[in-house]
């Protein structure tokens, strides 16, 4: 609580002060963070807004959670490199002829990376970062599959076991980033 309160607390006077918060700096935009959304949020129960150890929490979650899972994911996608040379030579054969020697990666060079984006696809598909996504709520009494849910059930996705499935996936633990990009034996869709 000693780390995250003095920067929350600041962040509520600048507003309330309503400061500029990009601090002078007339190139900055203002920008409303994540710890702003918070401020006039209401409990459903009691109506009343967070408490200072509240707040802490829930940055603190945050911060830690996205922190852990792109070190998790970051992991894996070295572990996999590692594990499959021939496809650490395929990418860094790609990013070479992208980036030139000495140049720094940046945002626009990604557009012309598709091996790249087939590589964090698949590790996100072989090592999710979460099991499971938030779990829905069913709005009607629903017959899926045989299976009776009632109204109000909450529903959860297991993403990893998804991703895992050989129905869906041929060899499905086998990382293979090709599957990712364009070509007739490509068949996926990520929007759900």
């Amino acid at each position: 609580m000693n780390v995250f309160l003095p920067i929350i607390k600041a962040r509520q006077e600048k507003i309330k002060n309503k400061i500029n918060i990009s601090d002078g700096d007339e190139d900055k935009e203002d920008f409303e963070a994540y710890v702003d959304t918070l401020f006039d949020l209401k409990l459903p129960d009691s109506g009343n807004k967070l408490n200072d150890e509240e707040l802490v929490s829930l940055c603190s979650e945050f911060l830690l959670g996205g922190t852990d899972t792109t070190a998790t994911t970051l992991l894996w996608v070295m572990a996999n490199l590692v594990k499959n040379q021939n496809i650490q030579e395929k990418l860094y054969d790609e990013i070479k002829e992208v980036v030139k020697h000495n140049e720094e990666i940046e945002e626009e060079h990604l557009q012309r990376m598709p091996y790249l984006k087939a590589v964090v696809l698949e590790t996100f598909r072989r090592h999710p970062p979460g099991h499971f996504i938030l779990p829905r709520a069913v709005i009607q009494e629903t017959i899926m599959d045989g299976y009776k849910i009632p109204k109000n059930a909450m529903i959860n996705f297991p993403v990893a076991e998804l991703g895992w499935d050989p129905n869906v996936w041929e060899n499905p633990m086998e990382f293979k980033p090709e599957r990712f990009l364009s070509g007739e034996d490509v068949n996926f869709d990520l929007k759900g």
